[in-house]
This record gives C-alpha cells, structure tokens and sequence, in this order.
C-alpha cells in the first residue's frame, strides 16, 4: 500500500465515520475529522493531540505490528484491526500509512459502522457530500456504485444509470481494471488519469482508497477526483513548447544543484550526444572557470540564482563550455516555478552570437558613416581654404584699387567686385564651420570679457547695414545683466552678428532690435537674447525647416536675398555648445523674434597688467630654453639675449631636467614636443622634485592652441602657455609677470645692440609694392595664405617683427633654414619609403617649426597635415607632396630673397 502525504488529510474532513492519524511514537493523535473529535470526545484537534492516549500494553503492542506491517507494504486484513478497551469502545478500524506532517510514520485510522451513535443518512454524509465540489463516489468490493454525490454525476453521468460500475470511467475498460486491482491489493490507488466524463474525457486527479460503508458497514471503496484538465494541459503545452523552443531550455534544482531536464536545443547548443549527459553531469562542467567580468562562475551562478528566486526572475549574460571546449556568450533568463512540491528554476538561454556579430557590424557601420562623414566635411573644410586664397588677393586688391582715382564707372564695376567677394568670403565661411561641427572639431574658448561692451560692438558692426536701409536699430539690456562674464565671446558674437544680419537682411521698413536679459545667481547665469525684426516673416510650418542646413523658409526668398542655408544651422549647433537652445516664433507679413539662451559663468574683472615699456626696466632673468628646433633656439635666443636676459639650451626634455637640477633657473620656456623625453613628461618630473616653498615657472611652447592641448598643459603642472610662432607682446607679458613675482633685484641696463648693429627695414628691406602694409593688413586679416606661390604671400615685415625687427637675424635664419631643408627633404623621401608614420610626424613637427619661426605659412600647414596623419598612424601622400613642393618653392624663393638683399644699398 502507497503511504497517503499529509495534505491528503482534507480528503477525510467531510466524512460522517470517525477518521484520524495516530502517531504510534508519541502515543497520540495529531489529527482528527469532527466525527473522530465526538469519538474521542475532545473539543479540538489541538486539545486532543496533547493528550496520551489510555490504551493497555497490549493494544499497544497490536498497534505496533499493524503499524510495522503497514509501512513494509503488507496486506492488512480489515478483520484483524479489532481492538478491546479503547476508550471503553470496542472499535473495528481500517487503515493506512500516513507521512506524519513532522516528516515521521504514521497511521490513518477509519472507524466502522457502530463506532458512534450516527444514523445511516448521516453516517453516509449526505448532507455533507452534496456541497462538495469535486466528485465523490463509494463503490462495493465489486465495483458497483453505492452513493455519488451531485458533483459525480455531472461529470460522469453514466454512473447513474442502474448496474452503474467503476470501469465505466474508463477507455479502455481495462485501464479500470488494472486501477481497481491495484486499489484492492495495496488499499489505495492514487494520480492523474483521464477519465471518460462527459461530453468528453478529461484529466482527474483522483484517490481510490478502502473505507467502510456506514450504512451496511461493508468493506467499500471510496474514489475523490477533482478535475485538474487544465493544469494538466497547461503543463502538456509548457512540455511542447519546452521540447520544440528554438531556444535552449532547463530546469535547475537550487537546493540540490542539479539539472533536472532539458531539451534539445539545450543538448545541440552544448554539442553533447545526448540529454543524459546534461542531466547526469555537474553543471559546473559546463562553465569556465571565470566569467567575462573575471568573477569565478561557480560563486556568480549562485549569486544568480538567489537574486531570481529573491526577485521571480532575472536575466544577464553568461560564458559557456561547451563539450569540444569551444566557449559560447548567451542571455540567460531565469524564473522559479514550481513542480510537484520542489521549487525548481526554469532556465531559458539566448545565443549572442548573432547579436553580438550584429552589434559588430553596427558599430562598423556607423564608424564608415562617420569616417564618410568626416571626409566630406574635410573636404569642405579643404575647398573652403582653397577658395578663400584667391579671395585674400581679390578682397585685398580691391581695397587697394578703391584708394586710387576711379571714374564712376570704374568705381561702380570695383564695388560689384568687392560685394561679389564679400558674398563669397561669407559662404565659404558658413561652409568651414559647418565642417567643423560636423566634423566634430568644434571647440569652445572660455575666458572672462565685457559682455556689455560684446554687444555694443556688435550692434556697431552692423550698424553701417541697417543704416543703409534706413532701419532703426536698438539695444536694451536688462538693469541685472552681470557685465563681467565667463564664455566663448567670439563664438557668442559669431551667433548675435549671425541673427542681426539675417534680421536686417529681411527687413525692408522699421527696425531690429537685440534684447539682453540674464538669469541665475553667483555661480551660474543664463543669458536670454532676442533679435526682433519687422520684416518678412516667416510660416508656422516653415519655423523648423529654417534650422536645416542649406535650407531656407522658401526658394524664392533664396533667389531675392541670397545666403547658403547654413547661418541658422551653424548658430543652433554653438548655442548647444554653449549650454542652450534657440528657436524662433513669427508671423509672416509683421516680423520674427528669434530667442535662444546660453550658459554663462558670472566672473569678476580681469587685472590689469602694466608691461613695461622699456626692456631696460625688466629684471634680468635666468633663462632655461628647452626647445629641439635648432632655428627657435635660435630665435628665442637672440629676443631673450637682446633684451638683457640669460638664455642656456637643453636640445630634449632629458637635457631640460639635467641642467634645472644642477642650476635653479628663474624661469623654464618648455617645447611641447620634443625627443627622449617631452615638455609634459619632463615638467612632470620637475613638479615632483621641487623641494618644499620652491616653485620656478614653467611656460609652454607650442603651436597646438587647442584648448585639449592648454589644459594638458595646466595639467602637467606648467604655469603658463606660448603660441609659436612667438608673438614677442606674448613674451614680454610672461616675462614682467615672472619678473614682478621674483621681486626686487639688481637690474641690467637695457641691452646694447651688438656691433654689428641692425639696419633699418627700410634700408636693408623695402618693403615691395605688392606687400604694402595696407595689403599685407588685409590678407592678414582674411585667412591663411594659399598653397601655392609661398613667394608672393610671404610677409618678410612680419617675420622680421617675430625677429624682434631683426633684419640681420632674420636673414641668419633664413640661412639656417637653406640648409636644413636638402637634408629634411631627403629624410622625409626615406621615411615615406619605409611607411613610417611615426617618424614622419617628428620630422614634420620639426619642419612646422622651423616655417612657423619665420611667418611661411604655407609651409608650415603643408608640415602640420604630414604631422597630423602621422599621429593618426597614417602616411598621406597627398600632403607629403604638397610638403615637398611647398618647400622646394619657398627655399627658391627664400635664396631670391636673399640675394635681392645683398644687392641692396647700405
């Protein structure tokens, strides 16, 4: 006989017969139904399990062997369970083994007919059975029905019929039979079946078990089933979609950590033979010794499977081994459910692989799109400089030519040229900023100015336009706007005389006006602008596309008034850059007002810094020239010495660290870039060696003005920074700071100039016509020079100012340069050969050097782009090409040069 679980108690309550599970070790009852509770006349089940049962040794010991005979599965004859003096009641019992709720054995017993003073109606629980909700039938030893309650007969009909039998629940018959005789032989017979209930068979959980007819008090067999169809077909559906899902699935035992099944997918995805494998072996098996992230995955699989139990699921990525000891990335979710009375973790894995080579081909995607995208704005940014050489000679001689006497007719062909020029010069302006936003090279320059004076400049920049239209212009600023600010002036001025010309451009009558109003407090401000026109106006549904780059409102108003689309565009993107947004709102016919907000920093005003004239009246300083260059050690020697200042060289970093230790030098002028050791590394390794309340300036070098580069530069621990070409003003103000840091000292008279004493520019250098100051001003203030003919763009005056006015030295570096070019071209023909990107790149920062000391721009760019491929790893031939004939050009046009000067009187 199977023993009855616990919980199986609830099957007995409703019955009218005495019925109640002995613990024969305690020698108690833990459990009775209330008919068992009137036997033994207890109030409750509690009060009656703290009672000792006063039975005679004997009956205890008959206990005991039926007990004993029960659990080693024996037959038990009803007639042998008569027992005297129980109670004062004589009590014939039928019984069964039972899983006490404590986990021990126990005895279900069942009192016969005469136990107590019941009636037959009541004895039979009519009354109780026709509520219940499940079926309950009592059967004779033959199988016939004797009672069914009104739940049997709706789900199994046919048992009313008369000579009704038990295998009537079943198709085939013989399934009933094997049922019935298991029920007989072991005293009880308990599952899951599917039973022929009508109007279709349906899956029961049911228990047929021996009991006792209280009527006739025969020896009966009563059934209980309970239709569980739904719970079975759900499970049946989980077992289908569990053994056909693409995806491999297993479920878990925590407790014991097992795998307890698995499908097929599981199997193929861990390439093993068959299922047993999985479910036999370790699961420890089946990992590597650490995960991904370095954690060991025995410890990690642990802490998973608490989290999804603690949470209902949870899901992350996992390594497997699988059985060729391949490794494979999968999404593992799991999920507790419950089987049986185990609480097991159903385990779902997702191959990656796809994914991940998906994700892969994304990110190769996206960088093409990006690398397409950042060619074509270097492309624009390439064309915006080759076309803005041209228009330097073009703006520049028109300028010129309007200074001398034109008829009307000449002056009127001259003004179309310089407004064509104009018109020119403001496109590829657009066109080169919007590839450096696009290009992502956009970088902002913060630093403290005059907002007021910001924006009265800026209305006085346009002025001139709107009075030629006759149009009112106005500036109101709010009473709190801070004067002293925090930001990028010029990107700001960009966006404000961007507005007030697209404003003045599309007004015919009546005025603009710019509004200035700020919010925030002492550390942070907003600064809201608004231009405000009277012009065209523009549609509802025309606001957002006006933001579009090369878009405008309509096409006609491109044809009417001109421009490439690109000023709103550009003028959105620096307003995010600086922390906020603009927009517009207009209505066409009456004007637009086009707002926007940017982040500022409220700051206090800067100090003003007297230089000293004469360099007669700086103090004399120890100088400590870092620098590899051998033409800007030159350079900045002769300036330094000149003005009555010590200059020692270290040709590297290495050098620059060795001298400083062995000398306390007042100051440090530190190259960034520079063999052995750098300007970074070696200013690291001076910080760290300066002894306590010792701290000698160190200004940087170099040509980068990023402000990536100056903040590497503060970073490393220098002072301040440089900008080659050497501005000498620059240079002056960082001495007379170190200088009045330093304190009082004696002083150098200022400086005689040797005996070969400098010549006047206009007696060694006049200047040619076609560098006049005035042409030279205006190039100057257009963009770089062109890539081609260096000769007729190079600025001798300015080269001789960067000289210190010079002549003499100026023509000594030029010298110098003759020289070192026939050897550096040949270099840079080998390391072009041998595809070396690295040694291209110090070679050129050498070269960009040495054409920036002496103001040859061309050059000097050509230098920059062979240096800039080179720290990116790569070799670009185009721009070693243009390096080479730009410095085969300028060194023709560099001995021209000189031998003009030879020639000329003294």
């Amino acid at each position: 006989m199977k023993p009855l679980a616990w919980e199986e108690c609830d099957r007995f309550a409703w019955l009218s017969v005495p019925v109640w599970v002995l613990d024969l070790a305690a020698r108690r009852i833990v459990w009775a139904n209330a008919a068992g509770l009137r036997l033994w006349q207890a109030d409750d089940a509690a009060a009656l399990s703290r009672r000792t049962l006063d039975c005679d040794e004997a009956a205890w010991d008959s206990l005991g062997a039926l007990h004993e005979a029960l659990w080693r599965g024996e037959p038990v004859a009803l007639d042998w369970h008569r027992f005297p003096g129980l109670s004062a009641h004589h009590i014939a019992l039928s019984t069964a083994p039972m899983y006490l709720a404590g986990g021990g054995h126990g005895m279900l017993l069942q009192a016969e007919r005469g136990a107590g003073e019941t009636d037959p109606a009541a004895l039979r629980g009519v009354e109780a059975v026709l509520h219940f909700a499940i079926a309950v039938v009592m059967f004779d030893l033959e199988g016939g029905v004797l009672m069914k309650n009104p739940a049997a007969l709706r789900a199994f009909p046919q048992l009313g019929s008369e000579g009704a039998s038990f295998f009537e629940l079943f198709d085939p018959v013989e399934e009933g039979r094997e049922v019935w005789r298991g029920a007989i032989e072991n005293g009880v017979d308990q599952g899951e079946r599917l039973l022929a209930s009508q109007p279709q068979p349906r899956w029961y959980g049911y228990i047929l078990h021996r009991a006792i007819d209280p009527v006739s008090g025969d020896q009966a067999m009563l059934l209980t089933a309970q239709d569980v169809t739904e719970r079975v077909q759900s499970e049946q559906r989980f077992r289908v979609l569990f053994e056909q899902s693409a995806n491999a699935m297993l479920l878990f035992d925590p407790v014991d950590d097992c795998i307890v099944d698995c499908n097929r997918a599981a199997v193929q995805l861990l390439r093993l033979a068959s299922r047993q494998q999985l479910i036999e072996g370790d699961p420890a098996r089946f990992y590597p010794q650490r995960q991904s992230d370095g954690r060991s995955s025995r410890d990690k699989a642990i802490e998973m499977a608490e989290r999804a139990l603690k949470r209902g699921w949870h899901r992350y990525e996992w390594l497997l081994l699988r059985a060729d000891g391949s490794e494979i990335l999968v999404e593992v979710t799991l999920s507790p459910v419950t089987v049986g009375r185990r609480t097991l973790l159903l385990a779902v894995w997702y191959d990656l692989s796809l994914r991940k080579q998906f994700e892969q081909e994304l990110v190769a995607a996206k960088e093409a799109a990006e690398a397409a995208n950042q060619a074509k704005s270097q492309f624009l940014a390439n064309m915006s400089h080759e076309i803005r050489t041209p228009l330097n000679a073009i703006i520049g001689m028109a300028r010129l030519l309007q200074d001398t006497v034109l008829d009307p007719s000449q002056q009127g062909h001259l003004e179309v040229i310089r407004y064509a020029a104009d018109s020119l010069l403001g496109l590829v302006g657009d066109i080169l900023d919007f590839s450096r936003i696009e290009a992502g090279k956009l970088a902002l320059d913060q630093h403290v100015f005059d907002l007021h004076a910001l924006a009265r400049k800026t209305m006085g920049l346009i002025r001139f336009r709107a009075e030629e239209k006759h149009l009112n212009l106005t500036l109101t600023v709010s009473p709190d706007l801070p004067r002293w600010v925090e930001g990028d002036e010029g990107r700001l001025r960009q966006v404000l005389i961007n507005l007030l010309g697209n404003a003045i451009k599309f007004t015919e009558t009546g005025g603009v006006e710019l509004r200035l109003e700020a919010n925030g407090n002492d550390h942070a401000l907003e600064l809201s602008a608004a231009v405000l026109d009277t012009g065209i106006g523009i549609p509802p549904h025309k606001l957002d596309a006006i933001f579009e780059a090369f878009a405008q409102a309509d096409e006609s108003i491109t044809r009417r008034y001109g421009g490439s689309g690109l000023g709103l565009t550009i003028s959105r993107r620096l307003v995010a850059a600086m922390g906020g947004r603009l927009w517009a709102d207009s209505l066409p016919g009456v004007g637009s007002t086009f707002h926007f907000t940017v982040q500022l920093q409220p700051a206090s005003p800067p100090p003003e810094t007297v230089i000293p004239m004469a360099s007669g009246s700086l103090r004399s300083l120890d100088i400590l020239l870092a620098e590899d260059n051998a033409m800007n050690q030159r350079l900045a020697t002769a300036v330094l010495e000149r003005a009555g200042h010590r200059v020692t060289i270290a040709h590297n970093g290495a050098q620059a660290l060795a001298r400083q230790r062995d000398h306390d030098y007042d100051l440090i002028l530190m190259d960034m870039q520079m063999p052995e050791l750098d300007g970074l590394q070696a200013t690291r390794l001076i910080r760290a060696e300066e002894p306590p309340g010792r701290h000698i300036p160190i200004i940087a070098m170099t040509a980068d003005v990023t402000a990536d580069s100056r903040g590497r530069c503060l970073a490393a621990g220098m002072d301040d920074y440089l900008t080659k070409p050497l501005s000498l003003e620059a240079l002056d103000l960082v001495l007379a700071r170190v200088a009045a840091n330093l304190g009082p000292a004696p002083l150098l008279p200022a400086a005689t100039p040797p005996a070969t004493a400098v010549p006047s520019p206009a007696a060694m250098m006049p200047t040619p016509p076609a560098l006049t100051p005035s042409l030279s001003t205006v190039l100057d203030s257009v963009l770089e020079p062109s890539a081609s003919a260096p000769a007729r763009n190079w600025d001798a005056a300015r080269a001789a100012e960067l000289c210190g006015g010079n002549w003499v030295l100026l023509a000594e570096l030029v010298g110098l340069l003759l020289e070192e070019w026939p050897q550096r071209r040949t270099l840079l023909d080998q390391l072009t050969a041998a595809a070396d990107p690295t040694g291209l790149a110090q070679l050129a920062h050498k070269m960009k050097g040495s054409f920036g000391a002496l103001a040859l721009t061309q050059p000097s760019d050509a230098a920059y782009a062979v240096e800039r491929a080179g720290r990116d790893g790569r070799v670009d031939l185009d721009a070693i090409g243009r390096l080479r004939e730009a410095g085969d050009a300028t060194g023709a046009m560099l001995r021209q040069w000189l031998a003009e000067r030879v020639h000329q009187p003294g």
